[in-house]
């Protein structure tokens, strides 16, 4: 993923000189019909796709006012701070002020996909991008305490499933 506008410039460099020596492996093998060539061309092809779209996600994330930034798991989480940074404009220097720290420190963030972050660090930068994050779904394996827990003798099953089940009613145990 590209993060920031330097980033941009290393990766349209990049392009060119993959779609330059894509041209000169092609001329220089223009009879060769091996397998070899074939894996050769395949690999410069998947090479450009790559970098075209990272690029073209760049420009759309800067280009068009995103409301909805979808995700499949938390583990995107890096990723989604990234983005919506991008899509609200804001660089990392104006990043680093809102929240109070060196900008550096935003760069290393970026950089390890905010792997050296806190939660609390992690919050911070949530809301000074003002993000509305919401969850779609969070699934709970319903727990046996039957094999990890023994309740004392004097607290007969019948107490216990009533227990649970008040709890059940009052949404405090999800199962």
């Amino acid at each position: 993923m590209i993060k920031t506008a330097k980033q941009l410039g290393i990766a349209k460099k990049r392009l060119m000189e993959l779609q330059e020596a894509k041209i000169k492996f092609q001329q220089e093998n223009k009879n060769a019909t091996s397998v070899q060539y074939q894996f050769g061309i395949n690999s410069f092809t998947k090479l450009i796709n790559e970098l075209e779209s990272e690029i073209a996600e760049y420009h759309q994330l800067l280009s068009f006012d995103l409301n909805i930034i979808k995700t499949n798991s938390i583990e995107d989480l890096p990723q989604l701070l990234i983005k919506s940074r991008l899509a609200k404009k804001m660089s990392q220097t104006d990043l680093a002020k809102k929240i109070g720290i060196d900008v550096q420190q935003i760069q290393r963030y970026e950089t390890t996909d905010y792997e050296s972050a806190s939660w609390v660090r992690l919050v911070e930068v949530i809301l000074a991008l003002e993000l509305n994050i919401r969850m779609e779904k969070v699934v709970v394996n319903q727990l046996s305490f039957e094999k990890t827990f023994q309740h004392p003798e004097t607290i007969s099953e019948s107490s216990i499933k009533a227990a649970e089940e008040k709890i059940r009613n009052t949404h405090l145990l999800a199962i």
